[in-house]
């Protein structure tokens, strides 16, 4: 134990945090650091992944099945939550602005969501969905 202490003060943070390696872009959703396989391995903080998370709802994912909001990119998406004080009301109106409804942000939003250990309720057995933080950052 003393000996772990000792060898884990000399490694920064970075070092110790999970590592997953995958090109799978769901993977930015998870505290991690994480290697694509391509690029330098980066560390994704749970802001990072909360962030993607909601880039991905705009975005969608049609090889996954979900379509996001029409017209919108990953590019776009970030501008759009770059310039809100409130992400999901942003995310609302751009779904609203294309004749969608908050259900269809909603959806998307659990659809973009990946399933982590706190997303899951282990004695019942199954997923907690995902609910909309609505206040300001």
């Amino acid at each position: 134990m003393i000996r772990q202490s000792l060898v884990s003060d000399k490694i920064p943070d970075f070092y110790l945090a999970p590592i997953i390696v995958s090109p799978d872009k769901y993977m930015r959703q998870i505290p991690c650091v994480l290697w694509n396989m391509s690029d330098d391995a980066e560390e994704i903080t749970k802001e990072d992944g909360d962030r993607w998370h909601l880039m991905q709802t705009l975005a969608g994912d049609p090889t996954d099945g979900y379509p996001g909001c029409p017209g919108i990119g990953l590019k776009r998406a970030a501008d759009l939550l770059d310039k809100s004080d409130n992400p999901w009301k942003a995310i609302c109106q751009a779904f609203k602005d294309k004749g969608l409804s908050e259900d269809n942000a909603l959806i998307n939003a659990r659809l973009a969501k990946i399933l982590q250990t706190e997303n899951y309720d282990h004695d019942r057995q199954e997923p907690i969905l995902w609910t909309p933080v609505l206040q300001q950052r």
